[in-house]
């Protein structure tokens, strides 16, 4: 939405735009969609990546790649196509919820909700809004135990009378 200030000189037009910014009227610039705002934050040269580069902090590129692809693969076709100020956590929630009912693991849903909630407060931090999206919880991961094979366990699997198939016997 855009409007105007009625202001007749630059000073007053001035002034009138940062009431209306105070009041929560945004140039639609500052205010994108929240789907294609998210592909770009995580796209390489980005302003964020840019920014932090000049800061000294480094950013993998393979995890810009990453959450590039969890947000396109997962997120874009979820999300509604509202501008990043009327996101609520009520959306988000339904996404999340939606990945799961669809059969992706609490790890994929959680590292998607990671990369969107960093591009959605870096947007709250520079323009200095409410974060919404700082209730919205992370699912429960649960973690097995992995490790190193005892010795029991190790015999166990090359045992060759447990190979149904006699080309798994190499590695006994």
């Amino acid at each position: 939405r855009t409007a105007s200030t009625g202001a007749t000189n630059k000073t007053l037009a001035r002034r009138i735009a940062a009431e209306m910014m105070g009041q929560g009227v945004l140039p639609a610039n500052d205010n994108p969609v929240f789907t294609t705002y998210l592909l770009d934050f995580w796209s390489p040269g980005s302003a964020y990546l840019t920014s932090q580069s000049a800061r000294g902090k480094s950013i993998s590129p393979k995890y810009v790649g990453d959450n590039h692809t969890l947000i396109k693969s997962h997120l874009v076709n979820l999300l509604p196509k509202l501008k990043i100020r009327d996101i609520r956590p009520a959306h988000i929630e339904k996404a999340l919820s939606d990945m799961q009912a669809a059969g992706k693991s609490p790890r994929t849903i959680n590292r998607c909700l990671v990369a969107l909630r960093k591009a959605y407060t870096e947007h709250c931090r520079l323009f200095q809004l409410p974060d919404y999206l700082m209730t919205v919880r992370r699912y429960c991961e649960v973690h097995t135990e992995r490790g190193i094979l005892s010795p029991t366990e190790a015999a166990q699997v090359l045992q060759p009378e447990r190979w149904q198939d006699r080309r798994m016997w190499v590695a006994s």
